[in-house]
C-alpha cells in the first residue's frame, strides 16, 4: 500500500514538472516573440532608373529615417514588453526618380498636403565621452511646425531639380505623393534639399549619421559589440575619416561593420537599386 502511494506521488510530481516545463517553454517563446526586432528588409523599397550619385544621397536619407524609426519602435516594444505589430513600423517606397524643370517645381510648391509625419529626434547616451545612439519617433499630425521658407523657397533657374514618387505606410495610413530634391546652384556634389510635403522635416536627417539604438538597450551597451562600435567610430574621428565610409551602401550607419546584431548585408543594400 505504501509503495502504491509512493508511486502515485512520484507520478504526480512528474506530471507537474512536465506541465511547468511546457508553460516555461510557451512563455519563453512568447518572450522571444516580443523581443525579436522588426524585419527591416520589408520596410524600404527604393527604385530608380539611373545610377547617379545624386540618387544615392536622396535614397540614403529616407533609408536612414526608416532605420532610426525601426530602432525607436523596437526600443519601445522592449521597454513595454509588447509584441511586434507591422503597422507600428514606417514603410517607404520611392520610385520614378527623374530630372524635371523649375516650372514643374513652382507648380508643386503651391500645393500643401493635409497630413504630415512629425519627427521627434531622440538620443541615448551612456557616458559623456561616448558616441550617442539615435532613434526617431514618428507620428501623424494635422499641423506641424516647419519653416515655410524651406518649402516655398524659389531656388531659381540655376538649380538642378529631381522629382520622384513616394508611398508612405504607417499606423494604418497609406499616402502616395510626389516629392522633389533640389541641388541649389547645380552643385551635384552637395547634399540635396528635399521638398517632401508629407515628411517636411526630412532634411534634419541629411547629416544625421549616428549609430542607431539597438534593443534591448541595457543588454546591448553591456556587450562587446557596443564597445567595438565605440572604438571603431572614435578611431575614425581621430584619423579625420568620415563616420560612414564614402563607399558605404545606401542606409549604412556607423557601427554596422562591427555590430553583427544590427548589420544589414551588402546584398540587401544593393537590392535597393534596379539598374
Amino acid at each position: 500500500m505504501f509503495k502504491k502511494r509512493s508511486f502515485w506521488k512520484v507520478f504526480k510530481c512528474i506530471i507537474l514538472v512536465m506541465i511547468i516545463s511546457c508553460l516555461s517553454i510557451s512563455m519563453s517563446a512568447e518572450e522571444k516573440k516580443r523581443k525579436e526586432p522588426h524585419n527591416l528588409k520589408n520596410s524600404i523599397e527604393l527604385r530608380v532608373e539611373h545610377s547617379w550619385d545624386m540618387d544615392s544621397k536622396i535614397l540614403d536619407i529616407y533609408a536612414r529615417l526608416v532605420r532610426y524609426q525601426t530602432a525607436e519602435q523596437d526600443n519601445y516594444n522592449n521597454e513595454n514588453n509588447l509584441n511586434v505589430r507591422e503597422k507600428d513600423y514606417l514603410k517607404v517606397s520611392i520610385t520614378d526618380m527623374r530630372y524635371t524643370t523649375q516650372n514643374v517645381y513652382n507648380e508643386f510648391i503651391k500645393k500643401r498636403h493635409g497630413k504630415y509625419l512629425e519627427l521627434d529626434r531622440i538620443e541615448k547616451c551612456v557616458n559623456n565621452d561616448d558616441i550617442c545612439s539615435l532613434m526617431y519617433q514618428v507620428q501623424w499630425s494635422d499641423s506641424i511646425d516647419v519653416k515655410d521658407s524651406t518649402f516655398n523657397k524659389d531656388f531659381g533657374k540655376k538649380a538642378f531639380y529631381l522629382e520622384y514618387f513616394v508611398k508612405v505606410q504607417f499606423d494604418d495610413e497609406e499616402i502616395s505623393y510626389k516629392a522633389f530634391a533640389v541641388y541649389p546652384q547645380y552643385d551635384l556634389k552637395a547634399l540635396p534639399i528635399i521638398i517632401d510635403p508629407v515628411i517636411p522635416q526630412i532634411n534634419i536627417l541629411a547629416n544625421d549619421k549616428l549609430p542607431p539604438v539597438s534593443s534591448p538597450w541595457y543588454d546591448y551597451i553591456s556587450g562587446s559589440h557596443y564597445w567595438k562600435m565605440q572604438k571603431n567610430i572614435k578611431e575614425r574621428i581621430i584619423k579625420n575619416e568620415p563616420m560612414v565610409p564614402n563607399d558605404a551602401p545606401i542606409g549604412h550607419l556607423p557601427g554596422d561593420e562591427v555590430n553583427e546584431s544590427i548589420e544589414l548585408d551588402r546584398e540587401f543594400y544593393n537590392s535597393f537599386r534596379n539598374k
